[in-house]
């Protein structure tokens, strides 16, 4: 018979970060009441309405200013929203329905830049869903609860057979007609029916012998917008299933894509031959403007192909400049129009994201890893960090083990069978302290003692066996086996120290013994305390957490204690090194152990790049098959304060640049969130990076985010924004390597010139080549932000040269091309988007630290204190006298 829905689901417990939403939004309702009911006194009221005013500040969300926003649509729409609407009459849109579409489309746009720069909120995602629905594709399900999925449609079922319920109680059908489903599920009385449903214009489910399956039927939206946006629309009639679905997509794939949801919206209003219609018209314009700019140039300079000279036109001449820079912006529109129509056709789509995936982990490699070509990366194109770190899980849970030999498993059962049993050592030894190899070694010590005075070692012996209760389980074995034994009681007497070793023999346990159709858990270590996230990606029903008794400490700072890491495995080792001397047992643990470090920590904002007792311990992961993995999600936000150290580090990059030395065969994974450092959350995109040695782990990672789903927008965005940092970078590294030679302003002038001429001729070559395997350009040079930048420099150091000063004029006691040279690269860094989001990161940290400072002086000052964080990002207060995360909770 049919059972309760609600006692299907699986149980699911909302995040930490809900949690402490909620115990916050409970505290301000309690000020609230206090205010309005006059409890307290009008000094204590004004208190408690500054608290309600205070900003809420969203930890490891990078800051969004206005600057960095019209920055952002510069990059990805050539000009703000307000400037493009003025091309409505110029490029000839004069239709009524057009000129609504076009509206639509603008505000789409200027929302989508918006909101791809901070996590999408509950008010935007209601927003979407009431728009949404209005579409008439899904009228025929009006009535039904719904939600979205930042996914495609198999996403959000694997997501309801996974996580939801019983992969074995849910069956995935497609919709074809309405009598056809009716029987297939009034056939089956318990199961839960995933339905693919294209569109469904009707309702059909009005009849009264619908009313007993409503709630067991789940319909995913299968549609075409769905295939090209990689969203999906969720409908169903129980309230439960929708509420699990919600906290489950937060848990495993983080917030929905923001960019994404737009992408949506702008394709279920406007129509494609508008989309159509408005790119042939902006290219009609940008023919016009190309032709007009021409005739300036045989005007001015009596030629249209010297850029040296078309150099000169556009820094003195702001008419034909201006040209450029509408020019500009409306190719910046009809290339996204470009990508938003290539969304609509498959084969289309397929190829789109298959070059925006190349180009995007090109571009990640050389910006972030300085074009290390040993850096395996893989896109992750759904979902955020932690869709990264479960598809890490996923791998661990498919990945084959290397099998122990039968030999060394052989020998291994021997020595446990012959180590006295808990109840053994209850009978011989009642009031005992020591047990299991611990007390083979003091009885083995007190036996070599005796024995090097006495000839009678074989007696001794003997006796030492009879003492422990094991004689005879030890006579009853084979020569060979007692070779074994003896091998094993010989090389006791070398350790210092067993205090693990009974960790060991349940490891051995673990691994080569029990039922043949056993399936070892991935062993996964990290510290529960400051990374209670992971619990959600990795569940204890798939991974051994923190297995034996092992666990990642922190030391009284409340930094990793890599130390005493190290050490305890280095302990383990040498006990593995007693059953196996060939280190094959030792090697089948290690396959198996993946220890997670984030780094820098959230929320502590800790980071040990560079710490000796971190170097150690990376040397000791290299010479075993340890997997380390980083969640490095904030490892564009630590700034060293040393000159002679790197400016910004993570330990992925330190390995990975001395992978040709000692970390040739370390096994590294590293998580990296491109979107935090790009200032981009909404979009919802990232990588893993792995070392040569964890390449497999790439590989599966492009099995499971096909070319065929992605989010697509998000990569877009992306992709150009690294561009433009790249091609900063570029010229502010090109200025600082070459100062010795550049010791003059012509030569900087010069050097300016070349860049100018050589992105122009760059981007004119790769918009013509089919090579694949390069990088494209996806964006024009001319008229763009950093040309025209370019140029007012240019201009600016045309008019330094009107009044003839030398170039070892001094400015502020510096030479002038060299403290011009600074802020010409100080000016270039605000083309790069991680800069300005450091830079704005560091300042609000230091004026949040510098007035909790002064706020805790005095008598607060035993209250709480500010943690001294590395990460410019997180700022934390620690609450002293709790003595737990539960008391202050409380």
């Amino acid at each position: 018979g049919y059972s309760d829905v609600s006692l299907m689901l699986f149980p699911h417990d909302e995040s930490k970060a809900f949690e402490y939403r909620t115990k916050k939004n409970v505290f301000h309702q309690r000020l609230i009441s206090l205010i309005d009911t006059e409890a307290i006194n009008e000094k204590e009221q004004k208190q408690a309405k500054n608290i309600l005013n205070c900003h809420d500040y969203s930890v490891g969300t990078p800051p969004v200013t206005q600057t960095n926003l019209n920055f952002r649509y510069s990059i990805l729409l050539g000009n703000q929203v307000s400037e493009l609407r003025k091309f409505r009459e110029v490029i000839g849109v004069n239709d009524d329905i057009q000129e609504a579409q076009w509206k639509y489309l603008l505000d789409v746009f200027d929302q989508m830049v918006v909101q791809s720069s901070h996590y999408t909120t509950a008010a935007e995602k209601s927003d979407f869903l009431t728009r949404s629905v209005q579409t008439v594709n899904f009228k025929g399900l009006s009535g039904f609860l719904k939600t979205v999925v930042s996914g495609s449609s198999d996403t959000a079922i694997k997501l309801i057979k996974e996580e939801l319920f019983n992969p074995e109680i849910v069956k995935d059908i497609d919709f074809t007609d309405e009598d056809s489903l009716f029987n297939t599920i009034n056939e089956d009385k318990t199961s839960i029916f995933v339905i693919r449903v294209a569109h469904l214009r009707k309702n059909v489910f009005n009849n009264r012998k619908w009313f007993p399956l409503l709630t067991r039927m789940i319909f995913i939206d299968s549609s075409a917008i769905s295939k090209s946006t990689n969203t999906s629309l969720v409908f169903c009639f129980h309230n439960k299933i929708i509420q699990t679905l919600n906290k489950v997509h937060t848990k495993k794939l983080g917030a929905l894509a923001n960019s994404q949801l737009n992408l949506r919206l702008i394709l279920e209003k406007v129509s494609i031959k508008n989309l159509e219609h408005f790119k042939v018209l902006i290219e009609n314009q940008i023919s016009d403007y190309q032709k007009e700019i021409d005739q300036l140039k045989k005007e001015q300079l009596g030629e249209t192909n010297n850029l040296e000279k078309d150099i000169v036109l556009f820094k003195f001449d702001e008419f034909s400049r201006q040209i450029l820079k509408d020019k500009y912006a409306l190719e910046k529109l009809r290339d996204y129009l470009t990508m938003i129509l290539d969304c609509t056709v498959p084969e289309n789509l397929k190829e789109q994201n298959r070059k925006l995936i190349q180009e995007f982990e090109e571009r990640t490699k050389k910006y972030f890893y300085a074009e290390n070509e040993n850096v395996e990366i893989a896109t992750i194109v759904e979902g955020g960090g932690r869709n990264q770190i479960k598809t890490y899980g996923e791998y661990l849970l498919q990945r084959k083990l290397t099998p122990v030999s039968k030999s060394i498993v052989n020998r291994c059962r021997i020595i446990l069978d012959i180590i006295p049993n808990t109840y053994q050592r209850t009978l011989k030894n009642h009031f005992h302290k020591n047990f299991g190899i611990n007390l083979f070694l003091e009885k083995y010590k007190d036996y070599l003692i005796k024995a090097e005075n006495d000839a009678d070692n074989t007696g001794r012996f003997i006796n030492f066996l009879i003492d422990l209760g094991v004689y005879e389980k030890y006579d009853a074995l084979s020569k060979k086996d007692k070779e074994s034994v003896k091998d094993f009681l010989s090389s006791l007497s070398n350790l210092n120290k067993t205090s693990i070793s009974d960790d060991v023999q349940m490891i051995i346990r673990d691994v080569l013994f029990g039922k043949e159709d056993k399936v070892l858990k991935p062993y996964i270590l990290f510290n529960k305390y400051s990374s209670w996230e992971y619990m959600d990606l990795f569940p204890t029903d798939r991974f051994d957490i923190n297995p034996f008794d092992l666990e990642i400490g922190i030391n009284e700072e409340g930094r990793i204690d890599y130390d005493r890491l190290t050490s305890r495995l280095d302990r383990m080792k040498k006990t593995f090194q007693l059953f196996d001397e060939s280190g094959n047992l030792w090697d089948s643990f290690c396959e198996n152990l993946t220890i997670v470090i984030n780094d820098p920590a959230n929320p502590s904002g800790y980071s040990d790049f560079n710490n000796q007792t971190l170097l150690r311990f990376l040397k000791f992961i290299s010479s075993s098959k340890i997997t380390l993995f980083l969640d490095e999600a904030y490892n564009d936000s630590i700034k060293s304060g040393g000159d002679d150290e790197p400016k910004w580090r993570t330990i992925s990059r330190y390995v990975m640049n001395n992978l040709h030395q000692q970390y040739a065969r370390m096994n590294l994974v590293s998580s990296i969130s491109t979107t935090k450092n790009l200032g981009a959350t909404g979009d919802r995109l990232g990588s893993i990076i792995a070392t040569p040695a964890k390449k497999e782990v790439i590989d599966f990672a492009r099995k499971q985010n096909s070319i065929e789903n992605g989010n697509t927008n998000s990569l877009f965005m992306l992709v150009n924004i690294l561009e433009n940092a790249q091609l900063a970078k570029s010229i502010k590294d090109n200025l600082e390597e070459r100062l010795p030679k550049n010791a003059s302003r012509n030569k900087i002038k010069l050097r300016i010139e070349q860049y100018i001429i050589a992105e122009i001729k760059s981007y004119n070559k790769k918009q013509k080549t089919k090579n694949s395997k390069e990088l494209l350009r996806f964006s024009p040079f001319e008229g763009s932000p950093l040309h025209i930048f370019l140029l007012n420099e240019l201009v600016a150091l045309d008019k330094l040269d009107v009044l003839e000063l030398p170039d070892d004029f001094k400015y502020k006691n510096e030479p002038f091309f060299k403290y011009y040279q600074k802020q010409l690269v100080t000016e270039i860094n605000t083309f790069r988007v991680n800069k300005n989001f450091r830079n704005e990161a560091l300042l609000r940290l230091k004026i949040a630290k510098d007035t909790a400072t002064e706020l805790l002086k005095g008598e607060f000052e035993e209250h709480a204190k500010i943690i001294a964080s590395d990460g410019s990002f997180l700022f934390n207060i620690q609450l002293k006298h709790f003595f737990s995360y539960q008391d202050l909770e409380k």
